[in-house]
């Protein structure tokens, strides 16, 4: 019997939980099943017990035979009309043929499948044929092997072509079940063959006591199958239950000359596509179950055969109990725990599961002298060591893939692939694993939770019994603590997560079998996702939880540039409940048609607290969020304080799966959910006292500040007077980091630029250049101050800068064109204006175009001309259009003023852009005096904050010195 998948699948996800049990239904036979028929997978028989004799083994060393089918096998043709009906795929399967022939003592069990192979993808699985089977009971015999080419006939079985293997595919999993495999690989095997095989496997395999039972997995594996029939041969007395969806599988019976001839068929079948979120059960439907218990009953009176063993216990089994029994006062829950720590961790986990020994344990003398075992032989001596002490213990079967749906099958011993033991202290039962190692801490921790129904190995046992479910324990609980000591500085991030139960047992699986550097990392990744750019800082810390079985994971984050800036106002960071999503994560796809795995019931905790240096909140408050859902519960109370912020969140998963059906509503649930676990928390960028400073400047009856505002020309002006001071008030509160700062420097750098303050702004611009080098705003903005304050060679350095950090903004290469013109570099200037122009949004601006007239007749060149392939897209272009037309002679001076005039608040401003132009244009034409008075009339606007501005005072400054 099998090992427990439960905790190397937990270990594959100790973050998310999500417990993928087995990923598919072919997989199940492959991790434990006890005993299976051959899969669509694979040609392979089902144990069952061969005559053999010396003689016939001396005959044939080989291991095989090759003789024809059995006359009891009725074959079955090749339908065309069916082949014709598949999907196109590089291998299809035409046939797959099962015939069981059971006999007193005795089962044949006959298969045969015919392949086509349509593409070379389909040339490997094609053109293999392995063959599975104890030789401890079985006889293989090998019936034909052929290949069919252009309607001919190829015979491929030679004896010496087939190589006899002792594989132990499942020794990976500490397991030696002594099976042979017959292995063939085909020569010159070519697109558009036909490759058919027969064979069968006689023996039954004793340890049913001349009982049968089987399944077989209907799935096309390989491949989309035409037909896949399934016939049982048994003698009439023989009661037999036959299992079969009928919605998929066509099962017919009928009985001859004392024998019942059961034919199963399922036509049409698709290629499997495995899915590693559907449980196993979901398959059930596929299966053709056969079983000749009657019931549980049944059932549990031959595992009570199979698990008792004769006699009490041996001398060995006996002393070894009474030195895990020490004092007569150790209270008995005591007693069970050394013994259960004794089988766990001094009896290694190995199988030996050849012949009988695939369900009947091993003596438990034996296993304690070898000191190895599997799932059945540990808990045999369990039950042994405990019994010797006068504790109750018994076997209980189980699945731990199939869980609570094995009460959906036959009664069988293939219902299940796990054993474990039942212990009774005082009136408390335990079900214990003898497999779990890894498990530390009280009989209260080490329960195993979730397994569904288990089958009681009692004679006395009427029925499947039910597992606890687990539903209330405890499984995750992480607590995160995001630290600032200062608000300017990046903060730390402290999690403390605490594995419970098989979840911790998953850890330290994790931890034996792979560095723990790997275990970093997946954490790592996953914080990254909440706190984009986490890096951990030092190592991972891992210890155990005194006196429970359970595992503290501790790590440290560094959060570089946590927080953001958000409207130049707040700081944002972002933030997650990482146990809880991990939870409740679902695959992204499209409405599901099987059922899918969610995880392990169970409670899962986080929590996460936000520490301020400093008040941050003006109040405080409380906001809980509750969700009732079918498959689980979740609370989340959110709890500020002026200097903290706590998020507690409680899961509680009620279901294992989701049905199919509830895809879609549960799916919309969580979406509606999600912004409660993750979310952003938010941070004034200005303090208390600076906040009370602003709203004290802001009163109306202050004189001083009424008087500034009063004291600007503009709008604009107005505005970056207002938005200095909050700059001011934002870098006074220390609450930025250095490249925020960077930020705000350069915000204050504009505003005061706006506000004709160059030398104060050309200040702010280099401090900000100090805290961040690559910050492209504020090279810029350097190069726009420098062009006015008429330091072109400045400004073509920092907007070369600008360029370089952002190719993709163009603001900069108008700067560097106008620093370019009255560096007396025209030529340069009217390059960068066309590759400005090179994008359309620039032309329907309209400024490239009229710099690039005015630098056009600087060069003595046509400024109409040179304009004229710069079209707007609109019919009725605006401002500075009637500029641009103005100065190329389409338009009038009074249709620029009345256009500059249409918008109030735009008047002096576009007025001070004309008169610039005009002044500009006049200059060219050998007009000083007239282009003096345009230029004064654009210094008159007063607007400082255009670039218009410093230019025409530039051109006067000129013209004066003439």
């Amino acid at each position: 019997m099998g090992k427990t998948v439960a905790a190397a699948d937990m270990a594959r996800g100790h973050l998310a939980g999500r417990w993928a049990h087995v990923a598919n239904a072919c997989l199940l036979a492959a991790c434990g099943l006890w005993a299976t028929a051959a899969s669509a997978q694979a040609p392979a028989g089902t144990p069952a017990k061969a005559r053999t004799t010396a003689a016939a083994a001396a005959k044939n060393p080989t291991g095989f035979n090759i003789a024809p089918a059995p006359a009891w096998v009725l074959p079955v043709p090749v339908d065309a009309g069916l082949v014709a009906q598949l999907p196109k795929a590089p291998l299809q399967l035409l046939v797959i043929d099962r015939q069981t022939r059971v006999e007193a003592g005795d089962e044949t069990r006959y298969m045969r499948a015919v392949r086509q192979i349509n593409e070379t993808a389909g040339l490997e699985a094609g053109a293999q044929l392995q063959i599975e089977f104890d030789p401890s009971y079985q006889k293989l015999t090998l019936h034909k092997l052929e290949l069919w080419r252009n309607g001919q006939r190829i015979d491929k079985l030679d004896a010496r072509q087939v190589k006899l293997l002792q594989r132990e595919s499942q020794l990976e999993r500490q397991m030696v079940d002594g099976r042979s495999t017959a292995s063939v690989v085909l020569s010159d095997v070519r697109v558009g063959d036909r490759v058919e095989f027969a064979y069968s496997l006689r023996g039954a395999n004793p340890v049913f006591e001349g009982k049968f039972v089987d399944t077989d997995w209907a799935l096309g594996v390989r491949g989309p199958t035409a037909l896949l029939r399934y016939r049982l041969l048994a003698p009439q007395g023989r009661a037999i239950q036959v299992q079969a969806d009928p919605s998929r599988i066509e099962t017919n019976s009928q009985v001859q000359a004392g024998w019942r001839d059961t034919v199963m068929r399922r036509t049409l079948i698709p290629q499997f596509q495995s899915d590693a979120n559907t449980p196993p059960a979901a398959y059930l439907p596929d299966v053709i179950q056969l079983s000749e218990y009657a019931d549980w009953a049944d059932v549990a009176r031959w595992a009570t055969r199979v698990f008792t063993p004769g006699g009490g216990a041996a001398p060995a089994v006996q002393a070894q109990a009474d030195t895990l029994a020490g004092p007569a006062a150790d209270a008995v829950a005591e007693r069970v725990r050394r013994t259960l720590d004794f089988v766990q961790n001094e009896v290694r986990y190995f199988g030996t599961e050849t012949g009988i020994n695939s369900h009947r344990p091993a003596d438990p003398d034996q296993v304690l002298k070898q000191r190895f075992g599997d799932c059945k032989d540990k808990v045999a001596l369990l039950v042994a060591l405990l019994k010797a002490q006068g504790v109750v213990a018994t076997p209980v079967l189980v699945s731990t893939g199939f869980h609570d749906d094995v009460a959906r099958m036959l009664p069988s011993p293939l219902a299940f692939n796990h054993v474990i033991a039942r212990v009774q202290v005082g009136d408390q039962a335990w079900l214990l694993d003898g497999t779990r190692s890894r498990q530390t801490g009280p009989l209260a921790e080490r329960q195993s939770f979730g397994l569904g129904q288990g089958l009681v190995v009692d004679a006395g046992t009427a029925g499947l019994s039910s597992v606890p479910d687990g539903h209330d324990t405890l499984r995750v609980a992480g607590e995160d603590r995001l630290v600032f000591t200062s608000l300017a500085e990046d903060p730390r991030l402290s999690a403390d997560i605490v594995y419970h139960g098989d979840v911790a047992e998953s850890v330290r699986h994790t931890l034996d079998a792979q560095p723990a550097s790997e275990l970093e990392k997946q954490f790592l990744d996953e914080y990254t996702r909440f706190y984009s750019g986490a890096q951990l800082d030092g190592a991972m810390q891992v210890d155990e939880v005194e006196g429970h079985n359970a595992l503290r994971v501790r790590l440290n984050f560094k959060l570089p540039n946590y927080l953001r800036l958000v409207d130049r106002k707040t700081l944002v960071g972002d933030y997650g409940l990482p146990g809880l999503v991990q939870m409740l994560r679902l695959p992204d796809q499209v409405p599901r048609k099987l059922p899918m795995v969610l995880g392990s019931p169970g409670i899962y905790r986080h929590t996460l607290e936000f520490r301020f240096p400093e008040e941050v909140y003006t109040s405080e408050a409380k906001r809980p969020f509750d969700v009732v859902d079918p498959n689980f519960e979740l609370h989340i109370a959110a709890d500020f304080k002026r200097a903290s912020a706590r998020f507690d969140g409680e899961l509680r998963l009620l279901n294992e799966q989701l049905k199919a059906a509830d895809w879609s509503a549960h799916r919309e649930q969580l979406v509606k959910l999600w912004p409660r676990l993750m979310g952003t928390v938010n941070v004034p960028t200005i303090g208390p006292k600076e906040a009370a400073r602003l709203t004290e400047r802001g009163k109306k009856d202050n004189a001083e500040t009424l008087r500034v505002l009063s004291s600007r020309r503009t709008k604009v002006q107005v505005t970056a007077q207002i938005n200095l001071w909050v700059a001011q008030a934002q870098l006074d509160s220390n609450r930025l980091t250095p490249l925020l700062r960077a930020k705000i420097l350069t915000e204050r750098g504009v505003q005061q630029d706006h506000l004709g303050q160059a030398s104060e702004a050309a200040l702010s611009f280099t401090e900000a250049l100090k805290l961040d080098p690559s910050n492209s705003e504020a090279h810029a903005g350097l190069s726009v101050n420098a062009l006015m304050q008429r330091q072109d060679a400045l400004a073509i350095e920092h907007a070369s800068k600008a360029l370089a950090l952002a190719p993709s903004d163009s603001g900069p290469r108008y700067t560097r064109a106008y620093a370019h013109y009255y560096a007396g570099q025209p030529e340069q200037a009217r390059d960068e204006l066309l590759e400005v122009l090179k994008n359309r949004a620039d032309v329907d601006r309209g400024y490239a175009t009229l710099w690039l007239h005015v630098v056009s007749k600087r060069l003595g060149s046509d400024g109409v001309a040179a304009t004229q392939p710069f079209k707007p897209s609109d019919s009725k272009p605006a401002w500075p259009y009637p500029v641009v037309e103005l100065l190329n002679g389409t338009g009038s001076l009074d249709q620029a003023l009345a256009a500059a005039r249409a918008d109030k608040d735009e008047t002096d401003g576009r007025l001070c852009e004309l008169y610039f132009f005009l002044g500009q244009q006049q200059l060219l034409d050998g007009k000083p005096q007239v282009a003096r008075d345009w230029f004064q009339k654009a210094v008159n606007t007063r607007v400082v904050e255009f670039v218009e501005y410093a230019l025409a005072e530039r051109e006067l400054q000129k013209l004066a010195a003439r």
